[in-house]
């Protein structure tokens, strides 16, 4: 079974709001690039280090 009603948390009957969506992707997305390290996160292939032909 993928889905265990008592393995995840219940959604909550709040309305949408854009600005606060936008301000949570906005969080993530500075937070990801704060702990980025290209040593230790995510590191490069060794094709997209090449310059382009």
């Amino acid at each position: 079974m993928l889905y265990d009603p008592q393995r995840h948390e219940a959604l909550k009957p709040i309305a949408w709001d854009e600005a606060r969506a936008l301000e949570i992707i906005d969080h993530i997305v500075r937070d990801t690039e704060a702990r980025f390290s290209p040593d230790a996160l995510w590191p490069i292939h060794p094709r997209d280090a090449e310059a382009p032909a």
